[in-house]
C-alpha cells in the first residue's frame, strides 16, 4: 500500500472514530420473540379454529366424494362382470362391454374432479393459513413499532427465527432488552378492549 492511500485510511479512521461512538450511544437495540408472541396472540388461536373448521368441511366433501366414486367403482366391478358372462350372445355383450366402456370414463372423470377438488381445498386452506399468518404478524409487527418508538428503541430484532447456518439472526443477547413480555401484555390489553 502506498504513503497515499494510508494517509487517506487514516484521516477517514480520524474522522469516523468520533461518529460511530456518537451513533452507538445513540442506539438503543431490543430483541423480542416472533414465534413465542405469533403463537401466544389471540388471533392466532381464532385463525387456526376457523382453518380446522374448513378442513372438517373439506373432510366431508371428501368423504362424500369417496363414497361415490366407490359406488360407482362397484357399479363398473359389476357391469365388467356381468360383460365377461359367457352366457350372453355376442351382441348383448357388445351392448354391456359398452356399458362397462362408460362406466369407465364415469370413474376416470370421478377420479380427475375428486383429484382436482383435493388439490383445490388444499391451496385454499394453505392461502388462508398464510394470509391469517401475514395479517397477525403485520398486527404484531404495528404493535412492537408503537412500543419500540414509545421507549426509545432504534432497531428491534427477532432472535426466535432461524437462518440457512441453523442460528438464529441474533446470536447473542443478555436478556436486558428483551422486549417479549412487555409485547405479550400488550397484546393481552388490546385483546381486552
Amino acid at each position: 500500500m502506498n504513503m497515499r492511500k494510508l494517509i487517506i485510511l487514516s484521516f477517514l479512521a480520524a474522522l469516523l472514530t468520533p461518529l460511530s461512538h456518537s451513533l452507538a450511544e445513540n442506539t438503543k437495540i431490543g430483541v423480542v420473540d416472533m414465534a413465542k408472541i405469533f403463537n401466544t396472540h389471540p388471533d392466532t388461536r381464532t385463525a387456526e379454529e376457523a382453518i380446522e373448521q374448513k378442513v372438517k368441511e373439506f373432510e366431508q366433501e371428501r368423504k362424500t366424494l369417496l363414497e361415490k366414486f366407490q359406488s360407482e367403482k362397484e357399479a363398473y366391478d359389476a357391469a365388467r362382470k356381468d360383460a365377461q358372462n359367457k352366457a350372453w350372445s355376442q351382441s348383448v355383450r357388445t351392448e354391456k362391454e359398452t356399458l362397462v366402456a362408460a362406466k369407465r370414463e364415469v370413474l376416470r372423470d370421478l377420479e380427475q374432479q375428486m383429484r382436482e377438488t383435493f388439490e383445490f381445498r388444499q391451496k385454499q386452506v394453505s392461502d388462508q393459513r398464510l394470509r391469517s399468518r401475514q395479517r397477525i404478524i403485520e398486527k404484531i409487527k404495528t404493535l412492537i413499532s408503537a412500543y419500540a418508538a414509545k421507549e426509545g428503541y432504534t432497531m428491534i430484532l427477532d432472535f426466535s427465527e432461524t437462518g440457512a447456518s441453523g442460528l438464529t439472526s441474533v446470536v447473542y443477547h443478555d436478556g436486558a432488552n428483551n422486549i417479549t413480555d412487555a409485547i405479550l401484555m400488550l397484546t393481552r390489553t388490546n385483546e381486552e378492549e
